[in-house]
């Protein structure tokens, strides 16, 4: 994510206290792995989401008005699934360590940001998916995992985030993550590049639960495409595809 930090340091009695400031621009970026330019990829601008929400933007889990479990879970997996290397949760409290015994205090502008406790605010909504989200990914190999826009369309891009998010492995492995619903009324994505003869074994998982629910088995038509069913749950989903050569192997 595009963050801009500014630091100020001012000493209170004798010890140093670290204050900070920002400013967020309403993109979803992330650093892709074997660049060595410095240069981010951007996912998403998010600016129309956050127009109109009284001016404020943010990425982090905060009570600014509007910013809650459903773009944390967003961002997770639009993050990881573009190829971030790694990602966190942050929250009005965690990132400032704020404690019931140590507030944090205030802001060089001179206000608070807030007077929540770190352990609270690590138990938001948010931050409790993003665990959902990496228990999901631990059960496959998601280091291996690479970004493969063209396995789904549509796909999302800068100017369409909210489509599909695909990564995985070929011939072993596809995880795809639908940001919106998909129904009878609304067109459905086809996965596409299945491999000739590969089977796949499909289920989804509601990532504010991490409850699962099996879909069967899965092979591409003559082009190698599938059509995305509709889903158990009208909302955000996590598709799975595992060929079954390898589920059975494991």
């Amino acid at each position: 994510m595009n963050i801009l930090l500014f630091y100020r340091k001012r000493k209170r009695r004798n010890k140093c206290r670290v204050y900070t400031t920002w400013r967020f621009w309403p993109l979803c970026a992330c650093f892709v792995p074997g660049r060595t330019d410095g240069k981010g990829v951007t996912l998403a601008d998010l600016t129309s989401y956050y127009r109109g929400r009284d001016g404020k933007r943010q990425t982090a889990e905060v009570g600014l008005g509007g910013n809650w479990e459903d773009v944390q879970r967003f961002l997770f997996w639009s993050n990881f699934l573009s190829g971030a290397a790694g990602y966190t949760y942050g929250a009005n409290g965690v990132w400032s360590f704020e404690t019931e015994k140590i507030p944090f205090g205030a802001s060089p502008h001179g206000g608070c940001w807030n007077t929540v406790p770190w352990k609270t605010a690590l138990a938001y909504p948010g931050g409790r998916q993003m665990g959902i989200g990496k228990r999901i990914l631990e059960q496959y190999p998601w280091w291996e995992c690479r970004p493969h826009p063209e396995w789904v369309e549509p796909a999302a891009t800068a100017d369409n985030c909210w489509a599909p998010y695909c990564a995985g492995i070929p011939d072993r492995l596809r995880i795809i993550y639908f940001p919106t619903l998909i129904s009878n009324w609304t067109t459905r994505p086809r996965v596409k590049g299945l491999e000739p003869e590969a089977v796949y074994r499909a289920h989804c998982f509601d990532p504010r639960t991490g409850r699962k629910y099996e879909l069967g088995r899965v092979k591409g038509d003559a082009q190698g495409g599938w059509m995305a069913p509709v889903l158990p749950v009208l909302q955000d989903l996590v598709l799975v595809l595992i060929n079954s050569r390898v589920a059975k192997s494991s």
